[in-house]
């Protein structure tokens, strides 16, 4: 769907039902997400060091902590 970089975000409505988001980095960092109607999801893309590229892993977090992180950060 797109690529990041620091402090960007995306948005996407999807359907219902089991999404698999997944990060690609040195390493491929999967994480299902079983989307309700009405409700929304906040992920986290954590950024490390790796031995060639950077690794990734995706990361589940609450709305009032999303609330916060997105205050610096730019829709892509």
């Amino acid at each position: 769907m797109g690529a990041t970089a620091a402090n960007t975000y995306f948005r996407w409505e999807v359907t219902p039902g089991q999404h698999i988001l997944v990060s690609e980095t040195e390493n491929r960092a999967p994480l299902v997400v079983d989307a309700e109607a009405g409700r929304i999801y906040y992920v986290w893309q954590e950024i490390n060091a790796g031995l060639f590229q950077p690794r990734s892993e995706l990361h589940a977090v609450d709305r009032e902590t999303a609330e916060i992180v997105l205050r610096d950060c730019y829709l892509l």
